[in-house]
């Protein structure tokens, strides 16, 4: 059974997450939280922790670690300004991954901005040079009522991740 997350952008396959596990970062812009965002922050979106261990989105192509990002309380987190990131190796489905590159099953992946879910975000993209790969496609599932929903050769898809932000 997986922990189910909004809207199913993001969900661990084995959600026996321990507390080393699940980190929680002060947010550089805290902004981000709220649904009236310019681009409000998703599940599943991967933030680089900052100057004085602060979480934020970044810029371009990660050559830091990045984690994704995994709220079940968004109220909690706009009252707190902090959310909570997963470390350490996992397993989990996706959605916000950019849905116009070519994935198959051994795709290394990597965090850079891209168009997910409409707006640019923090989001998996297939390597390209020497960045920093966070993760590694294990399977590409079809699912057109929770899959991604922008346009491209994967709309309506998942990717089935597995993940370490330390690398894989």
């Amino acid at each position: 059974m997986s922990l189910i997350n909004q809207a199913r952008r993001f969900d661990v396959i084995h959600p026996s997450l321990s507390a080393s596990q699940r980190r929680s970062y002060q947010l550089e812009d805290p902004s981000i939280l709220s649904a009236e965002a310019a681009v409000p922050l998703i599940n599943g979106e991967w933030l680089e922790i900052a100057a004085g261990q602060k979480a934020k989105r970044g810029t371009g192509n990660a050559s830091v670690a990045s984690y994704p990002y995994f709220g079940s309380d968004p109220i909690s987190a706009q009252t707190t300004g902090q959310v909570t990131l997963l470390d350490g190796p996992h397993r989990a489905k996706t959605a916000v991954f950019k849905s116009d590159a070519s994935y198959a099953v051994g795709t290394k992946l990597m965090v850079g901005s891209v168009t997910a879910f409409g707006l640019t975000r923090r989001a998996l993209l297939p390597q390209t040079g020497d960045t920093k790969v966070v993760a590694v496609v294990e399977d590409i599932l079809d699912d057109p009522n929770f899959g991604n929903p922008d346009a491209g050769a994967n709309k309506g898809k998942f990717l089935v991740i597995r993940f370490n932000p330390a690398g894989v």
